[in-house]
């Protein structure tokens, strides 16, 4: 008798232990907002490779973290609570979890999605320049952080396309940055930085002129670049390569050769050009036919791709005598 009553209380020993270990393990399955640590990071890792955007990987369960479990748990099938519990994370480590869809309605949700609470301890993990045709993590980081600032760059891709250039020049502008689309160390520092940053006002609707400089700053990228007749970029241009390789990247498409980009847009007066304008030229031996065009940048000045003594991408000016009795038209194709 003496014999089963100790084996009887070793046995409600070991259950009591197991019970309390079971309830700590399963405790720790569990990660919700303000949870932090590895497995927090882990998990942060693993929405990131999923392609949920989850705003710096710093073992924080922050906003943009929780954000993103959500939209995970809603395109599985799983109870949209932010908690990441063990069906959860079975899925999420399974193999067969379910990526983002690029609908209107996640993308939404995944705009405004980093969290900036413990922002002035680890400001950002972009390390390095950011341009147009980047892509990644940091583009990600980039947008996700322009989207919270109000410069829109619509859904955070990962990729540095026109909208995320345009939203970069408008903010560089704002905050009196030099403006040239490039996200540097200076413009990293105002983005992430403790400083007060300067909001947008009214950028639902971007201006002709917005835009215009926007491709401007990024056709001046190519300057020095080759001139290679039927050249297309980005190694080697021609006049009207060069202008279909710069629109093209802000979606517009354009005809291939000079004299049929004539046809593209309105026609605008010389006096009234503004900066994205096309204008259009003869060509030295074409006597009255188009045969050239660049694109205007301001102050009396055009980009293009020129057969010259450059041979080169370069900066003409359009009140030289050679340009000003070549001139033919001016094109405006962003409205």
């Amino acid at each position: 008798m003496k014999k089963i009553k100790s084996a009887l209380a070793l046995l409600i020993v070991f259950l009591l232990l197991f019970s309390s270990l079971s309830q700590t393990v399963f405790a720790a399955t569990y990660i919700r907002k303000g949870s932090r640590g590895d497995e927090v990071k882990r998990v942060q890792q693993r929405l990131y490779d999923l392609g949920y955007p989850v705003g710096t990987i710093d073992g924080i369960a922050g906003n943009g973290t929780i954000n993103a479990l959500v939209l995970f748990q809603k395109n599985n099938d799983l109870e949209a609570d932010g908690i990441a519990g063990p069906k959860t994370l079975e899925i999420m480590f399974s193999g067969v979890a379910g990526e983002t869809q690029d609908t209107n309605e996640q993308a939404e949700s995944r705009t405004n999605v980093i969290d900036n609470s413990g922002q002035s301890d680890s400001p950002t993990s972009i390390m390095a320049t950011l341009r147009v045709g980047s892509k990644g993590h940091p583009v990600t980081l980039l947008q996700s952080r322009l989207n919270e600032l109000g410069y829109s760059t619509g859904y955070p891709d990962g990729t540095f396309g026109p909208k995320t250039f345009n939203a970069v020049m408008t903010f560089q502008r704002v905050n009196n940055l030099y403006v040239d689309g490039v996200v540097g160390p200076s413009t990293i520092a105002k983005l992430f930085g403790n400083a007060a940053v300067g909001k947008p006002e009214g950028q639902s609707n971007i201006s002709s002129t917005a835009t215009g400089e926007a491709i401007v700053a990024f056709a001046k990228q190519y300057l020095g670049t080759p001139y290679t007749y039927g050249g297309n970029g980005p190694k080697s241009f021609d006049c009207s390569g060069f202008t279909c390789f710069v629109f093209k990247n802000f979606n517009v498409s354009l005809p291939r050769v000079a004299a049929n980009q004539r046809s593209v847009g309105y026609e605008v007066a010389k006096a009234d050009l503004i900066p994205g304008d096309l204008i259009l030229f003869t060509s030295p031996s074409s006597g009255s036919s188009i045969g050239h065009v660049g694109i205007y940048i301001g102050n009396g000045e055009f980009i293009h791709a020129s057969s010259g003594s450059t041979m080169s991408v370069t900066i003409s000016s359009l009140n030289s005598a050679t340009y000003t009795k070549r001139f033919v038209t001016a094109r405006r194709v962003i409205s």
